[in-house]
């Protein structure tokens, strides 16, 4: 998966529809519900998130989730990433 609980990711790709490219949203959580054609989330290839802001959909509907694979973490967190500094003085 590319993103993780608590993410801020960048829409990379049209999957959702062109317009959305670009858009930044945060990954809330894993959507484990049912689809409204009646496929399980839990059965599909694709995890899809639960987004914090509106996401149109190219029949025009809006939604609030995204697949995994059209994001990217702006800032993806690992400890590895974290440098520690000197304190900053002023003299």
């Amino acid at each position: 998966m590319n993103c993780k609980q608590g993410d801020l990711a960048i829409i990379i790709r049209g999957c959702l529809h062109g317009k959305q490219i670009g858009k930044a949203v945060t990954c809330l959580e894993l959507f484990t519900g049912t689809f409204g054609n009646g496929v399980n989330a839990s059965d599909s290839q694709i995890k899809w998130w639960i987004v914090d802001c509106d996401i149109e959909l190219a029949s025009g509907k809006i939604c609030r989730m995204a697949p995994d694979k059209c994001l990217m973490p702006i800032n993806p967190r690992n400890d590895e990433s974290i440098q520690e500094t000197d304190e900053l003085t002023t003299e």
